[in-house]
């Protein structure tokens, strides 16, 4: 009766059935508990399958005044379906109304809240699940980003303050979790860390942003709780799906400007931008997930796959033609590179609050394998020629647009605005990007000097690079804060070249090296390098927006 076609039918059906349902929860009969509480609610569940928003109305009314008035009594078997009523209310086929997701997030704060001890531990996954299904639901973007919140307060003992609230939930789950075994309690972290990485890719720059930040908090906090197994289980079917499904979206995100009534700050206007703003925020939780957990990712038997792919998307994203996402892709590669954990995921990790001069101390994860340091050398190759093809690429065609707009006879007087024609959206690395990669070049050469062979140093390799990275023009709006040194009156940039061929000199001048024959290649470098300051800034050395080429 209740899926009758009259209105006023379904009404009085409804009615009738939640009412006899509390009712009969309190009532004494001759049937045993389970079987009684069974009946009642599968009664109410069977509510599920009929569309008609106030009888669904009707029984969420019912659940929740069961749980408020007799939720002590209700059974640990009859939780799973409590929960799967709260979490049909979302439908993402069909669209939810407004009105029912808001009574259902509350049932399951409620669950939360008041019964989470109750709760039968392979309940917990279901849960999760349901939780989750409220964060993807596009009718209330505020219920989505609450029940991300929802997850880290249901599922762990963790700790979080800030200067608005504070919350601490008890270590009844890990007692739970150790009572049914590593197995069981892995598969509720594996449950967890997928509903979240799926909300990293939410279409919603909000969710994609508060789901990426729970992620890092959660798997920095208690990735300790996976063994290796479960660790591989994270790595290939969470992080690097993740990181493929960010890089897809980043591509092709539209670049058309959002016209919603929100107002967006003209550096998240766009759909590109902000994508571009969540791959950023992966790629840096990721790495910093990499020298946190640095110790149980080096137990893994595939760690060299796996250090190889993270290397490759940081390789993509240093080079990708966005200055923000390159600049933090260099960042992170060199946080992930070095091992520097930072304070704050340190404090994550502990459960402690450092204060004072503890907040600058950096703890250095556990040692790479030397494999993975030659790799990590290849990839600093790449980034570094990327970079400069990029740069030296933007110069050429700023000349040639230059040299087509001008008559058969250029004139030597032209302006440095006359070449400024440039087509918009060509990108130039900036100085900042350089020296980035360059301070990365030391340590990591230090490693690598005695495991790379003598074609690395020959001129058509590493020196070739550097002097393309001197080649590369300042772009102009950077130009005023690229102050040269009182003492050298270099660049930056510049220093930091510099003090690479000058350790790549000193490495092979060591007795008994095997790199002494590529000496002749440094000097050649290094005589480039001459010739450049004996060379007068021309107008032709001009890059796109009145760019200087120093």
């Amino acid at each position: 009766v209740c899926n009758h076609t009259s209105v006023s039918m379904r009404d009085w059906a409804a009615v009738a059935l939640t009412s006899l349902a509390k009712h009969a929860i309190k009532s004494k009969t001759s049937m045993d508990a389970k079987s009684q509480q069974e009946m009642i609610i599968s009664s109410l569940l069977a509510l599920c399958s009929i569309p008609h928003i106030q009888v669904r109305r009707r029984q969420l009314d019912c659940v929740m005044s069961l749980m408020q008035t007799d939720g002590s009594f209700l059974l640990s078997t009859s939780w799973p379906n409590v929960i799967q009523i709260i979490s049909a209310i979302i439908d993402n086929d069909t669209g939810c109304e407004l009105s029912l997701v808001r009574q259902g997030y509350l049932g399951l704060r409620l669950v939360s809240s008041d019964f989470l001890q109750s709760i039968p531990f392979d309940c917990i996954s279901g849960l999760v699940e349901a939780i989750s299904r409220y964060s993807k639901q596009n009718t209330d973007q505020n219920i989505s980003l609450s029940a991300l919140t929802l997850l880290v307060k249901i599922n762990f003992s963790l700790s979080f303050s800030s200067q608005i609230f504070q919350w601490t939930i008890s270590d009844f789950v890990y007692r739970k979790m150790e009572a049914v075994g590593n197995d069981a309690s892995e598969a509720v972290w594996m449950v967890l860390y997928t509903c979240l990485s799926e909300s990293c890719v939410d279409s919603r720059f909000a969710v994609r942003k508060s789901a990426c930040q729970t992620l890092l908090q959660t798997v920095t906090a208690h990735g300790h709780a996976l063994r290796s197994a479960a660790w591989h289980n994270v790595i290939w079917q969470i992080m690097i799906p993740l990181l493929d499904k960010v890089r897809s979206q980043t591509r092709c995100a539209s670049t058309e400007k959002s016209n919603g009534e929100l107002i967006m700050h003209h550096s998240r206007d766009t759909e590109q931008k902000q994508w571009t703003e969540t791959c950023i925020h992966t790629l840096s939780a990721i790495s910093k997930i990499f020298n946190s957990q640095r110790k149980s990712l080096l137990a893994l038997n595939d760690f060299g796959a796996v250090w190889e792919a993270f290397l490759g998307y940081l390789d993509w994203a240093a080079c990708y033609e966005n200055a923000e996402l390159s600049l933090s892709a260099i960042r992170s590669y060199q946080e992930v590179l070095l091992g520097k954990i930072s304070s704050q995921t340190l404090n994550v990790n502990s459960h402690e609050k450092s204060n004072g001069s503890e907040s600058t101390i950096d703890v250095v994860a556990p040692e790479l394998p030397q494999a993975q340091w030659v790799e990590s050398w290849k990839v600093w190759l790449r980034i570094s020629r990327g970079l400069a093809r990029q740069g030296c690429a933007a110069m050429a065609s700023s000349v040639n647009a230059e040299t087509k707009s001008t008559s058969s006879t250029p004139r030597m007087n032209s302006s440095t605005s006359s070449l400024a024609s440039l087509a918009p959206g060509v990108y130039v690395p900036g100085p900042s990007h350089l020296t980035a990669i360059l301070h990365i070049f030391p340590p990591l050469f230090d490693k690598v000097a005695k495991s790379i062979t003598i074609d690395d140093l020959k001129y058509e390799s590493l020196p070739a690079v550097l002097e393309s990275m001197m080649n590369v023009p300042i772009p102009s709006e950077q130009a005023p804060f690229v102050l040269p040194s009182s003492s050298t009156h270099l660049t930056p940039t510049q220093e930091a070249l510099l003090e690479a061929v000058k350790i790549v000199f000193v490495e092979c001048t060591i007795s008994g090296t095997s790199l002494r024959s590529a000496i002749p290649d440094q000097i050649r470098l290094l005589l480039k390098f001459a010739s450049m300051a004996t060379q007068r800034i021309s107008p032709n050395k001009v890059a796109p927006g009145g760019q200087k080429s120093y």
